[in-house]
């Protein structure tokens, strides 16, 4: 369907019925703005107003639809056409439509890689950091990361590093006693072990604690 074509036939049919816009928009019970639309290609009608602009304009919907007359002869065939062109306009549309999705995912994973790639892909797999990423809210600043055995991921900020801290610290009966750059000291008896960190993108922390925290005694830090 070509609107311009359409528009200039509807107000071919309006000129040749004596209606101004106006008039015929007060039959329509719709605006003259909306007559001026269809009437410069600008939109369509309504699929459900086809009937009465038929009726008002003393033309088929099939006429309307071709923004031509149609000879009776020759509906047949011009019912089929205009089938024809409303299928390759759906179709058309569809593939728009899978386009702008494509294009739109593209987009999110280009986000998604740029905003986490620091903190998940440089780590191997990166699809627990981002279940875990997920779960993240003020509630629950930090979360563990699945399959990442002693693994966190945090919020950036004191409350969710107190969080964290603590709970390491009844995880692993351990005390935080220190701490030096990105490595957060822990007193674990007579011994220390060391949870190293790294914050990504100034929006997360990871946290990485040894498989067995028992790292070296606690006097050789003296």
């Amino acid at each position: 369907m070509d609107p311009r074509k359409i528009g200039a036939f509807i107000a071919a049919c309006r000129k040749e019925k004596g209606y101004t816009q106006g008039a015929l928009a007060s039959l329509l019970g719709v605006t003259d703005k909306a007559v001026s639309r269809w009437e410069t290609g600008r939109g369509l009608p309504d699929i459900t107003m086809l009937p009465c602009l038929s009726t008002a304009l003393d033309v088929s919907v099939s006429e309307l639809l071709a923004g031509a007359r149609i000879e009776k002869e020759n509906v047949p065939q011009a019912a089929e056409q205009l089938l024809v062109n409303a299928l390759s306009e759906k179709r058309r549309i569809v593939r728009g439509v899978v386009s702008s999705c494509i294009a739109l995912l593209v987009v999110l994973l280009l986000a998604l890689f740029f905003s986490y790639g620091p903190a998940v892909f440089q780590r191997g797999n990166p699809l627990p950091y981002l279940r875990a990423m997920a779960t993240l809210n003020r509630k629950q600043p930090f979360a563990e990361v699945p399959q990442r055995s002693g693994g966190y991921i945090s919020l950036l900020g004191e409350a969710a590093e107190a969080a964290v801290l603590t709970h390491i610290e009844a995880e692993y009966d351990a005390i935080a006693c220190d701490q030096h750059g990105r490595a957060f000291v822990f007193q674990q008896g007579e011994t220390r072990f060391y949870v190293m960190t790294e914050v990504y993108w100034g929006r997360f922390r990871v946290w990485v604690i040894p498989p067995t925290p028992t790292s070296e005694a606690a006097d050789t830090e003296e």
